[in-house]
C-alpha cells in the first residue's frame, strides 16, 4: 500500500487536488527484475548512461538515478531483449505466441525529474 508513504496527504496519487499529483512514468525492466523491484523499489542500477549528462533545465549533472520515461514505447525498448553486460536479465519472455514485456507504470515527484541533455 502506498497510501500515508509521503505524509498524511495523498494529493501525489492525483486523489484530490491536481496540483499535488506527481507525473506518471514508465520503468522498463527484465522480468528477471520485477520480484526485487515489487519487493525493494527503484534502485539505481549499473546502467547509469545519462550520469554524466547535463539537466536541460538547471545545466547541473544529472548524477545517479533510475530511468524512467512518460512514453511507454520507449519503455518497451528497454525491455525489449536487449543484452549487454549490464543488462544480462533483460530479456522479453514469449508465451503461447505472445512476448511478455516487463514495464512497470510509477508516480515521479516532478521535483525530482531530470532531464539529459541528449
Amino acid at each position: 500500500a502506498v497510501n500515508g508513504k509521503y505524509g498524511d496527504d495523498d494529493g501525489w496519487l492525483g486523489n484530490g487536488d491536481a496540483t499535488q499529483e506527481w507525473a506518471v512514468a514508465f520503468h522498463g525492466t527484465g522480468l528477471g527484475y520485477v520480484v526485487r523491484i515489487l519487493r525493494d523499489g527503484l534502485k539505481p542500477g549499473k546502467g547509469q548512461g545519462a550520469e554524466q549528462a547535463l539537466d536541460t533545465r538547471s545545466g547541473e549533472k544529472i548524477g545517479e538515478g533510475v530511468f524512467v520515461t512518460p512514453n511507454i514505447t520507449v519503455a518497451q525498448a528497454f525491455a525489449n531483449g536487449y543484452k549487454t553486460s549490464v543488462h544480462k536479465n533483460t530479456v522479453a519472455y514469449e508465451y503461447k505466441e505472445h512476448t511478455i514485456y516487463a514495464v512497470l507504470q510509477c508516480r515521479v515527484n516532478p521535483d525530482k525529474i531530470r532531464r539529459p541533455n541528449r
